[in-house]
């Protein structure tokens, strides 16, 4: 209103000061009466109003309309359907399941919000919340200390000591409803949120790892922290009320009891577990000690006296409150056990993931686990796991790729026979489950159209179904990138170029009775280079079978599990190595039969036709096969055991096969290598039931060289001091193996024979016997000089071929190797890899990633 009195005071000339006062002073006068003599000159009543039409010469009146329904110069209107499927797709309806799960993008931090509905077979992103920094942990709640009503909350946790609860009902929210762990200042009208630790314990000193909301007591949030305490926050004041702090290392996971909300489960790095009282929470507690970090506790809600526990050394383990000794001990994966999940109705059914990219179902029921299945969702290392509340097959996924993903588990036929028919029991209270990344909850409020328009639309994202089929990498083209889960592509279509990868590369060892320049210059010495460079064609051969029987292990740790028959075992892994070595008759296929000997039995025993041994839990398996690409054997063996307490025995093994192979070289002596794994082996004890044994190495089992189709060429390679001074030439190839025993460290022929091989320096010999040369014809076809066993000749169409088997013997012109064993009553382990003396290093062709 000033500016247009004084645009008026120009006009009127140097009359203006006393004029535009009375101008003014009669300005408001008729404001205040209603009336403006400025805004009747100006129209500025109507001034910010937009015009209904706007006409443009040439082009006609272009109006503005609420709808298109309104709009004449549409002719062509939105169906009901369209017009509302905006609407509709922003509503979240009581069918839908939601999926809150914290994720990292480059820079940006995000807590997404996905729904999931069973009957639509649908899977899509709704909205997701950009978060301040890196999450750790998020748990669902629905306790605001403002409001009465329920509310539908997550608490994030991140690297620095405070709490932020978001409110994921509203849609690109900027800041949290409530932060624990800090303090609003209010400066120059601005909020502020600035953190305060307190030394008096109420807030947390450091990052806050995993987060446990009480649905009982629904003010009582619970946090494992980084600064070794466990913090228990009473909503209504804003800080901790209680700090448990029984724990010597960060507190990694926690979860509270479904129906006991007094009870608190919390597992640590110094690797022990403790379920709280936490009425008095310093005094009443109960300990247990296991093999690793702990990575993951979880309460089993069909029985309230047992919780289970995940390790980063691939551990579950099933304790009851009431004991001190675990129900079981499970050897789930590989490397560290990431996530557990039980499912809401099906009592048994629990689904492990792990940093090994696989996600598993066991069968637990009455603390017998068994393996069911696995998947490889191919996105990297899997962080967590989540089973829905309301459907008790379907499980969320969550992996390094940033991918969460939806699996119904009864896609696999395995499952569905062990579980379909199981009966289902329904918990009346719902699981307060919490995960490090993914969490979930059936009871998002509905939303309705009135709700949408108060809140910041934005569109969703493309409807997927959930998550299924087969994992793994590319199928079976031509030239497939990555191998299949299971593995089914043979190695050589998996590197077309036929270059595969190496070993383990490394320098040929000083001889300790030699010169001290024999290995000097090796590398780089041009005669050297020259004479390696010749033997590539032959290398290239040994590294595609040391792949196929890296490839092969891997995938049998994945399945290999106490319950499961031994000839299952076996026959499932051969089938495999088949596969993968693309087995062509005498030019590629197995190297000899699996050996899959057990507890006192060190070697040669594998199941014939009819032998019913299942593996048992407390049971010490070698596994022992080979594979072979134009008879370059590649001969590596590993020791599996589910009781954590044959550690030692099999550490001890380990260590000494490493020790063989750090001193194998060229021009080394075979006894110094023998002297040295030794030393090793036995300065190594190990305990079982309270009494200590020292691991012995058996004296008569030695490792060998392998030539082309023979796997003993002729030198052994002992484990003991003393032996053949023979030294280790160039290009030999070499199974350093050694064995270790907590019995007599001598073993001898036991049991019923399955090894067989044709004597590889038995020249002709005449047969009487009809039948035994129908049997030579047969093993000379498809063996050769190859060890075989019973099976494989079952497998070859032959029957009723014992007597002539036999008769092969006793001429000599097949050798026997019946299964060897030590002292009944003690336990035997084995490791064993192949290498070559190539003229510049030594290549330790079969190493890899497990051992």
């Amino acid at each position: 209103m000033k500016k247009e009195l004084d645009e008026e005071k120009d006009e009127q000339g140097e009359e203006g000061e006393e004029d535009e006062e009375e101008q003014i002073e009669q300005a408001l006068d008729s404001e205040e009466a209603g009336v403006s003599s400025v805004d009747a000159k100006y129209n500025l009543k109507d001034y910010t109003a937009e015009d209904s039409a706007v006409t443009i010469k040439g082009v006609g009146s272009v109006a503005q309309f609420a709808s298109n329904e309104e709009d004449p110069l549409i002719t062509e209107k939105e169906t009901g359907e369209d017009s509302d499927s905006d609407i509709e797709d922003f509503l979240i309806k009581p069918t839908d399941n939601l999926i809150v799960a914290a994720r990292v993008e480059d820079e940006f931090c995000l807590l997404e919000v996905h729904v999931y509905n069973e009957e639509e077979a649908s899977f899509y992103a709704h909205h997701e919340i950009m978060l301040p920094s890196f999450p750790l942990a998020i748990e669902w709640m629905d306790f605001d200390p403002t409001l009465e009503a329920s509310c539908n909350y997550v608490a994030v946790s991140y690297m620095t000591p405070n709490i932020d609860v978001w409110d994921v009902d509203l849609v690109d929210t900027l800041e949290p409803e409530y932060s624990l762990g800090a303090v609003e200042e209010k400066k120059k009208k601005k909020k502020k949120a600035a953190l305060q630790l307190n030394d008096d314990g109420s807030s947390h000193s450091d990052a806050v790892l995993d987060l446990s909301w009480n649905r009982t007591y629904r003010h009582i949030l619970a946090s494992a922290s980084a600064d070794t305490t466990v913090g228990l926050w009473d909503l209504h004041a804003g800080k901790i009320s209680t700090s448990i702090r029984t724990h010597s290392d960060k507190v990694q996971c926690l979860h509270w009891h479904p129906t006991e909300p007094h009870s608190l489960v919390s597992g640590s790095f110094d690797r022990s577990i403790l379920v709280h009282d936490c009425r008095n929470a310093d005094e009443l507690h109960k300990s247990w000690t296991v093999d690793g970090e702990v990575e993951k506790v979880l309460w089993n809600h069909f029985n309230p006296y047992n919780f289970l526990a995940a390790t980063d050394s691939g551990t579950v383990y099933s304790m009851d409150i009431r004991q001190e000794k675990p129900l079981f001990v499970l050897s789930a994966h590989t490397k560290t056990v990431t996530g557990i999940a039980l499912s809401s109705e099906v009592p048994g059914l629990m689904c492990t993931v792990s940093v090994d990219q696989i996600a598993k179902i066991w069968d637990i029921e009455n603390d017998k686990p068994s393996f069911v299945s696995e998947k490889n969702f191919s996105m990297g290392t899997l962080y967590c796991v989540k089973s829905s509340p309301n459907s008790p097959f379907v499980f969320a996924y969550g992996g390094h790729s940033g991918e969460l993903k939806v699996l119904d588990v009864r896609e696999n036929e395995e499952v569905v026979k062990r579980f379909e028919s199981r009966k289902r029991i329904v918990i009346d209270i719902q699981t307060a489950e919490t995960d490090t990344m993914v969490d979930a909850d059936e009871s998002m409020e509905v939303e309705t159209s009135d709700t949408i328009e108060k809140k910041k639309k934005k569109k969703k994202k493309k409807k997927k179904k959930p998550a299924g089929g087969t994992g793994g990498g590319g199928g079976p083209t031509a030239t497939p990138k990555q191998q299949t889960d299971p593995p089914e592509i043979p190695i050589r279509q998996l590197y077309p170029g036929g270059k595969y990868p190496l070993g383990e590369v490394v320098d040929h060892p000083i001889p300790k009775h030699a010169p001290h320049d024999v290995t000097i210059n090796r590398r780089t010495d041009e005669g050297k280079m020259a004479l390696d460079a010749s033997f590539e064609e032959m290398l290239q051969e040994a590294r595609e079978a040391a792949e196929a029987h890296r490839q092969v292990r891997k995938y049998v740790m994945t399945w290999m599990r106490p319950g499961m028959k031994m000839i299952d075992i076996v026959e499932k892994l051969e089938a495999c190595s088949r596969k993968l070595v693309n087995e062509r008759g005498l030019e590629a296929g197995l190297g000899f039969p699996t050996g899959c000997s057990l507890n006192n039995c060190a070697a040669h025993y594998t199941p014939n036709a009819g032998d019913e041994t299942v593996l048992q839990y407390d049971d010490v398996c070698k596994i022992d096969f080979g594979t072979h690409v134009n008879g370059r054997i590649i001969d590596s063996a590993f020791t599996v055991t589910f009781n954590p307490r044959y550690d030692k025995l099999l550490e001890a093994v380990r260590d000494a096969t490493n020790t063989g192979i750090r001193e194998a070289g060229i021009d080394v002596r075979l006894c110094d290598v023998g002297e040295a794994i030794q030393e090793v082996m036995e300065s190594y004890e190990v305990e079982l039931d309270g009494k200590s044994y020292q691991v012995k190495a058996i004296r008569n089992l030695n490792g060998h060289s392998i030539a082309p189709y023979r796997i003993h060429a002729g030198k052994t390679v002992p484990i003991v001091k003393g032996g053949d001074a023979t030294k280790m030439e160039e290009g030999e190839f070499f199974a350093i193996e050694t064995f270790g025993s907590t019995g007599k460290g001598h073993v001898h022929d036991d049991m019923e024979c399955s090894h067989y091989a044709k004597n590889y320096e038995m020249g002709f010999v005449p047969l009487r016997l009809q039948r035994s040369k129908q049997l030579l014809h047969t093993i000379n076809q498809h063996f050769g000089t190859l060890p075989f066993c019973r099976r494989w000749l079952d497998r070859t169409g032959e029957s009723k071929y014992l007597m002539a088997l036999k008769n092969l013997c006793d001429l000599g012109v097949v050798d026997d190797y019946p299964p060897l064993c030590d002292i009944k009553g003690c336990y035997t382990a084995q490791f064993e890899h192949t290498l070559v003396l190539r003229p510049t290093c030594k290549e330790v062709l079969s190493r890899g990633t497990d051992y």
